[in-house]
Parts: structure tokens; sequence; C-alpha cells
């Protein structure tokens, strides 16, 4: 509003525009109450600003303490957290970051300028839904839209746990194989039997069961050591690899004096081999005229370690 009468005298400028009440040059004043809108060209240095309606700015704020939005003061927060403190002690309070629906909304950490220093980012993914965390200026963790978590180089469980490679779980797999009848290298039966394989991988830990029978007999060495390939991993290669099975067969014909039949794997491979058991008997494999054309049946879990 038009400035009329005397300058006060705690007012110093070098010039009024009595008409229109503008100022040029510094002002310094002890207090100035404005009830309607101000104009400044240059850099206003305030120590204490309170302001009840709306700040339109277009260029840049610079704030050398701290500052409160929703609050009467920062300073008694936490030291390190009070630079920005938005809140409010009666009521729920919080902070929005608008996008459009292309692009992403984030909170950088740099420890210096440029994008060169971003060292961590926390954003959010608006045209697929996804929240992703970086540090050392690469992702780590996206959460997608479904709640599913990725992590780019495994989980360490518990706070505190070294991210050593012998602490992380790095893998966790659902999925199918085939198990093969296999005899020699080549294919024991045609394609009358059945075959169905599922598997759950976590970390190196491989559990897999199956279900197969025998069709059309199409191999003629019967002598040869029967196996079942087609895992879905390769078995670690170590003299120290320890495995399960647990099979039930119908119509498997053992040798004389064998009353089972178990699997072994093979270390750097991906079979299963077959063997006959019973009491005070010799170490034999379990050969290929051990089945029976499309009547044969084999299930079975077992677990190992994949390479």
């Amino acid at each position: 509003m038009p400035y009329v009468g005397q300058k006060p005298a705690d007012i110093i400028s070098t010039a009024v525009d009595t008409v229109t009440g503008k100022f040029s040059g510094e002002v310094d004043a002890a207090s100035l109450d404005i009830s309607g809108n101000i104009d400044v060209d240059g850099t206003t240095n305030l120590d204490v600003v309170d302001i009840d309606g709306a700040v339109d700015m277009a260029s840049t704020l610079i704030v050398a303490g701290k500052v409160g939005i929703g609050i009467s003061d920062p300073a008694p927060y936490d030291d390190g957290g009070d630079r920005l403190v938005i809140g409010d002690t009666t009521a729920r309070s919080g902070m929005t970051i608008v996008s459009s629906t292309s692009t992403a909304g984030s909170v950088h950490f740099a420890d210096g300028t440029g994008n060169t220093s971003y060292r961590g980012i926390l954003a959010y993914y608006h045209d697929n839904d996804s929240m992703r965390f970086s540090t050392s200026a690469a992702e780590q963790v996206r959460i997608h839209s479904n709640g599913v978590l990725s992590a780019s180089d495994g989980i360490a469980l518990g706070v505190g746990t070294a991210n050593t490679a012998s602490n992380v779980l790095d893998d966790y797999e659902e999925g199918t194989w085939t198990p093969v009848f296999n005899n020699g290298g080549t294919t024991a039966f045609g394609t009358n039997g059945y075959s169905l394989g599922t598997y759950t991988k976590v970390g190196r830990l491989v559990n897999c069961q199956f279900r197969m029978s025998a069709g059309t007999m199409s191999n003629s060495d019967a002598s040869a050591q029967l196996s079942i390939s087609g895992l879905p991993f390769t078995v670690l290669n170590t003299t120290n690899q320890y495995s399960a099975t647990v099979l039930y067969g119908i119509s498997i014909n053992l040798p004389s004096g064998y009353s089972y039949f178990a699997g072994q794997h093979a270390i750097g491979g991906t079979n299963l081999t077959l063997s006959p058991g019973g009491d005070n008997v010799g170490e034999v494999g379990l050969k290929a005229n051990a089945l029976t054309a499309n009547t044969t049946q084999i299930r079975g879990s077992f677990t190992f370690f994949a390479a």
C-alpha cells in the first residue's frame, strides 16, 4: 500500500516511492508488518520469518539455519535430523512428493555437489508402481507393485549379520523339470510313459519331487547302468556331497537277493544313479532290464547341493 507521511525512523532506505510505497535500495527495519504482497528483486536476509499465508517463490530459497513446518521450533530435535522438521505434535503429519505418472518421485542423499555425488536414493516409480532403494550410487533393493521384494545380491537375515557369501540368501526358485530314464546316454523308453517333476531351490539346496513311468523300451543294452537324468541343476562337484533320496517303485525287477533300490547323485552331473540294496549283498548298479515296458512306475523325492 502507498506510504503516506514521514518515513518511520526504524526504516532505512535510499528511496521510497510515496505513491506506490515501494522501497529501492537497502531496507533495515526492526520489524515489518506487511498486509499486502512483498516483491524482492535482490537478496533477503531475515533472522526470523513467520508467514501465515501462502508463499509463491519462482527462484531459489537458501536457508542457513533450521526450518520447521508445522512446529514452532525445530532446534530441540535430534542433532543431524533437525535441519528440516515437519510435524504436528497434536495430529497426523507427513510430506507428499508429486510427480507425473511416467516419472519418479525421489529423495537423494549426497556427499558433495553434482550428480556424481549421489550415494543413496529412495525413489518411487509411477510407471510400474515400484519402490527402489539405492546405495553406493546403484539400485540394490526393489519392491514391486505386487509386494514382491528383489535384492540384487541377496539378503543377510538378522541385524548386524555379516554380508559375506556364507551368510547371504542369494536365490529362491520354484519350477519344473523332466525326469528321463537314461541308459548309457540313450533314452530307455519311448513316448508312452509319463514324466513329471518339480523342484524348490533355496540358496544352493535343491529339493526335487518326481513321478514317472516306463513307456515302450527303445534301448537294447539291458546291462547298462540305469539312471534318471534331467535334474534341474548340476550337482556340486565335491567328495563331501551328501544327499538323501526317498524312492518308491512299482514293477521294478531287482536282482536276486536284493530287496530295495535307492538313488545316488552323480557329482558334477545332472543325473540320479539307481542302485539295488539289501542285507549282506554287494554294491551293484541297477540295470536297464529292471524296467518293464509300459508298467514300471517310480516316484521319489531327493535333495542335493547345486554347483
